[in-house]
């Protein structure tokens, strides 16, 4: 299927995930489908349930750049 301006403006919102307060960055879902994490620009690591729509965990931006420095990204 192309996606042309008529299909894009066909698709609805499945779910909401709200725990992020800034724009997400980079999402991904888990091999099962069960679960997606986001990152977005307030620093926030959140993980959510794909059937509740609600939050699994978090990883607050303290411990985020933790990571980065044992990594090396920092």
């Amino acid at each position: 299927m192309k996606l042309t301006d008529m299909v894009l403006r066909s698709f609805r919102v499945a779910k909401v995930f709200r725990e992020n307060s800034d724009k997400i960055n980079c999402l991904d879902f888990s091999p099962n489908g069960e679960t997606v994490i986001s990152s977005s620009d307030d620093d926030s690591i959140v993980l959510y349930d794909c059937q509740e729509g609600k939050p699994k965990g978090h990883l607050l931006p303290s411990k985020c750049s933790m990571i980065g420095a044992v990594s090396g990204q920092a």
